[in-house]
């Protein structure tokens, strides 16, 4: 039997296929027509077209399949106000077709890929587990917003005995970032030279093929009706911003932004976003509350019941993410500007090659 990965063309999807090959695992990828499907080049997959917010193209796909890992999401940290409806069509209705669909199948194991973001932040110094309650609904984004509804709809359906868990990665870095992701697009404006600063806070950094790695043991292991963290190390952002710093020796911002000044330029530039360019800007007001709170998180429940260990870091997931972004051309600026990046990172590569395993 085969297991169906929808998003599969994506960031965390592709990376979840590949990880399934590895484990000698049959694979459907579900993608819908319009999607870029480079991440799925050369593997031995069958793709089938579809939508989630279709649900009889859900059910189709489902046929043949024993285990069913749903992905397939809307993750932006901004889109124009008029967008903003659809990320409840696609993370929540979409969802509860995907559920539906699993159910009417008698799928034996549905894994559903939450975020770490639905269980809040607690504080530096209180990292959040599994059982701990949401609490940033006004701070939070639509993305957010939505997969914390998200998960009503899978604990429904668990409820009813679909044999469903859900996993809640924290920020993924690595390669294969297509759209990018909005990590993958804080490190290029980061070696773009964009940021005019840092704000005080943290978060929880993984790889994002030990995110996929979790996945298939998750499949394994997980117990139906449990929710179980993948995460990796928790840093500051300025510690962060240090170590892409020491990989690409682009220099980090070290001026520090006041909270009530971000808030102010976010809300300055949306609005020029929203009524004249219609394009992203550089600072919103979600990230600025989003960055101002220390998302830490602790998962050794994960790593208890389902023996989960990251199997690499920080940096050398920032590795692995900047190669791929200068070998897919991402990285703005002239040739000058990308050569000194790559030349510091084969520098940065071969130190460590030659230093103490631990060195990265």
């Amino acid at each position: 039997m085969k297991a169906l990965v929808t998003g599969a063309s994506g960031f965390m999807g592709s990376a979840v296929v590949r990880e399934l090959l590895r484990d000698g695992q049959e694979v459907k990828a579900f993608v819908r027509q319009e999607s870029d499907i480079r991440n799925l080049d050369g593997l031995d997959v069958e793709i089938v077209t579809g939508d989630i917010t279709d649900v009889a193209s859900v059910c189709r796909a489902m046929r043949g399949c024993s285990t069913v890992f749903h992905l397939a999401a809307m993750v932006y940290f901004w889109v124009p106000r008029k967008d903003r409806p659809r990320f409840y069509e696609v993370n929540v209705d979409g969802t509860r077709n995907v559920l539906t669909a699993a159910r009417d199948a008698s799928i034996d194991k549905l894994v559903y890929t939450s975020t770490v973001s639905t269980i809040g932040s607690h504080g530096k110094n209180n990292p959040a587990k599994e059982e701990f309650s949401f609490n940033l609904w006004d701070k939070s984004m639509d993305y957010e917003r939505s997969k914390y509804s998200a998960e009503f709809e899978v604990w429904r359906f668990a409820a009813r005995g679909l044999p469903v868990i859900a996993l809640l990665p924290s920020a993924p870095v690595g390669p294969r970032d297509i759209k990018p992701n909005p990590i993958g697009k804080l490190i290029l404006d980061f070696l773009a030279q964009r940021l005019p600063g840092y704000i005080d806070g943290g978060a929880n950094f993984i790889d994002v093929d030990d995110i996929a790695y979790g996945h298939v043991i998750a499949a394994k292991r997980g117990q139906p009706g449990e929710r179980y963290l993948l995460c990796g190390e928790n840093i500051s952002t300025l510690d962060l911003f240090k170590a892409l710093e020491s990989i690409s020796g682009i220099s980090a911002p070290r001026f520090k932004l006041p909270y009530s000044g971000a808030l102010t330029l976010g809300y300055l530039l949306e609005f020029v976003s929203n009524y004249v360019t219609n394009k992203h800007p550089l600072l919103t007001v979600p990230l600025v509350k989003f960055s101002s709170t220390y998302y830490y998180v602790d998962c050794s429940k994960a790593k208890r019941e389902l023996d989960f260990q990251p199997r690499s870091n920080i940096r050398a997931a920032a590795i692995k993410a900047i190669q791929w972004f200068l070998d897919n051309g991402y990285v703005s600026g002239s040739d000058k500007h990308r050569r000194r990046i790559r030349n510091h990172l084969d520098n940065f590569n071969e130190k460590a090659f030659n230093a103490a395993p631990t060195a990265i």
